[in-house]
């Protein structure tokens, strides 16, 4: 999430009704995956929705100069050369129109915690204040609507809703699609729902997301524990204890969050010795100590994806 921002909705959009939702799609493309390791946007476009129509103009689109190659599996995806980039913006020019044009709409976006790991990253580095807007993502709204179905893509959603893709894997080619997806879905909703207003719309993801993810209580204390560095003690179900079998509740654990990604978290367990990767939807209770700790140099998650708990 944006820092500010919250899944909750202010008091004045509560009794708003999803048909009336003023909403801000966005879409970033990058040199990479990792904003934590260097990877910066190389474009950023977005596209309003009001009602249930579709603005297309006006819409923000931009690349934007990262001062570091594109990857090749970046490339691969997009498309966009390091030469297309060489005498664009810096992100620094690019940021404050592009924060402008979302106004105090909602942020929208498919998996869009990846958007706005960029573009809070990109926040932090320039200075910016932070920004305290309500985010739904259109791959939970899909989860919200189609239960029952595996695959939950842009791809996936976009073919089962009939919405057609211009210009994939482009930020406002993806940004338009986005916002068709999301536009027919507040429609099911609501034919589904009615009169519903935004707060049922964004209660329901939240349900959603807790199912997958955790109690919304317990990820904050965890993400608290993850920023500060502060260690956590946490009740934990492991899969080899099926819930509801009676019995004391688990032993408290220590842990050191080296990584947090819901519904995964890689952590050292004080009670192992050892690092863990723990499913945060089975986490029951968390609580930040004031002990702190530090991770270790040249941590990477990827060493310990597979070293379950």
């Amino acid at each position: 999430m944006l820092r500010g921002s919250s899944p909750s909705l202010p008091p004045a959009l509560q009794d708003v009704p999803v048909t009336e939702v003023r909403a801000a799609v966005i879409d970033l493309e990058t040199t990479g995956l990792h904003p934590a390791r260097g990877d910066e946007v190389i474009e950023l476009a977005a596209v309003r929705v009001d009602g249930l129509r579709v603005r297309p103009d006006p819409c923000f689109s931009q690349l934007v100069n990262p001062g570091r190659p594109v990857s090749r599996d970046a490339f691969a995806v997009h498309g966009i050369p390091d030469d297309a980039l060489a005498a664009m913006p810096s992100i620094e020019e690019v940021i404050d129109p592009f924060v402008a044009f979302l106004e105090d709409r909602i942020v929208v976006g498919h998996n869009v915690a990846f958007d706005l790991g960029f573009l809070e990253r990109a926040l932090e580095r320039t200075g910016r204040p932070a920004l305290h807007l309500p985010v739904l993502d259109t791959l939970c709204l899909s989860r919200l609507m189609f239960p029952s179905e595996r695959y939950h893509s842009l791809d996936a959603v976009s073919r089962r809703l009939g919405a057609a893709p211009s210009d994939r894997h482009r930020a406002l080619g993806d940004a338009m699609l986005t916002a068709r997806v999301f536009v027919s879905i507040l429609r099911l909703y609501h034919e589904k729902h009615p009169p519903a207003r935004l707060q049922d719309l964004f209660d329901a993801c939240a349900r959603v997301e807790a199912r997958r993810l955790g109690a919304p209580e317990v990820l904050q204390e965890l993400e608290r524990g993850a920023r500060e560095r502060r260690v956590v003690e946490m009740a934990y179900i492991r899969p080899s204890r099926p819930s509801g079998t009676g019995g004391s509740a688990p032993a408290p654990r220590h842990v050191h969050i080296y990584h947090l990604s819901p519904p995964y978290m890689i952590a050292y367990c004080q009670r192992g010795r050892r690092v863990l990767t723990f499913r945060t939807d089975r986490v029951t209770s968390a609580r930040c100590l004031d002990a702190r700790f530090e991770v270790p140099p040249g941590f990477d998650p990827r060493d310990h994806v597979r070293r379950g708990s």
